[in-house]
């Protein structure tokens, strides 16, 4: 059998952590199964299969113009990159078996490596961005600083929103909510209150990507709630004048209904 080019570790592991160490065509993770980044001949035997390491799987194959480029390589399990039924084994079956078992082992054990890279590589991130959340913060609100809850809840907040959106949410948060005493020292509470608005910050922006008019729209929702207090409810009240300005109905024509304006 002709050889596929051998691709280096530090690929592989560029691969799997983009595909997050998940087979892309049964969704099973290592190390429940052996993940590879091979392609398989359809006429390929057992020796074939185990030989030489991990070789390239191509999404577009070469012989139909693929590259051998990252963007071009896929995660899958063993059992999904063979794509056919069992492969009959010759009279050395038994030897051949065990030493499928032990390249199983081998490449089991080298994947947890890479798993455990890949959260090492996660976890230095958090406390980069964690760091620099800090810094902001203690520039902001000088003589303060983050405790271990707050950086845990920044923590999260940049896993999820990434460091750009969460730096900015801060910013904002402080400026509306942190207050200071009448001793001149800054309330703890509303402290509290601005790190708690944090994420609900980056949300709302995220959803203004799609919505251009939901700060108008939380305007116009303040206005009903002072003037219906009774049996309020946000969320649905939200909910509803979104659900009229997707239908069509403009920003200004809610405003102009009575009891917005």
């Amino acid at each position: 059998m002709a050889k596929r080019r051998t691709i280096s570790k530090r690929t592989r592991f560029d691969v799997f952590k983009r595909d997050k160490f998940r087979c892309q065509y049964c969704g099973k993770e290592a190390p429940s199964v052996v993940l590879s980044l091979r392609e398989i001949p359809p006429d390929a035997d057992a020796e074939d299969v185990r030989a030489d390491g991990l070789h390239v799987d191509h999404v577009v194959p070469r012989a139909a113009g693929g590259e051998d480029t990252i963007t071009n390589y896929v995660t899958a399990c063993v059992d999904c990159n063979l794509g056919k039924g069992p492969i009959p084994l010759d009279d050395d079956a038994a030897v051949r078996k065990q030493r499928a078992q032990m390249e199983d082992v081998a490449a089991r054990r080298e994947q947890v490596e890479m798993m455990a890279q890949w959260q090492r590589d996660l976890a230095a991130l958090d406390a980069s961005g964690v760091d620099v959340a800090v810094s902001l913060w203690e520039s902001l609100v000088p003589g303060t600083t983050l405790n271990v809850v707050g950086q845990d809840n920044v923590a999260k907040a940049l896993r999820r929103f990434g460091p750009e959106a969460v730096l900015d949410a801060m910013r904002t948060a402080i400026q509306s909510y942190a207050q200071r005493g009448q001793d001149g020292a800054w309330d703890n509470g509303s402290l509290s209150h601005a790190l708690n608005k944090i994420a609900g910050i980056c949300v709302n922006r995220r959803k203004q990507e799609t919505l251009p008019e939901l700060p108008q729209l939380y305007y116009i929702r303040g206005i009903l709630k002072n003037r219906f207090p009774e049996r309020w409810d946000n969320a649905e009240v939200m909910r509803l004048l979104q659900r009229a300005v997707r239908a069509g109905m403009s920003v200004e024509a809610l405003q102009d209904c009575p009891g917005s304006a």
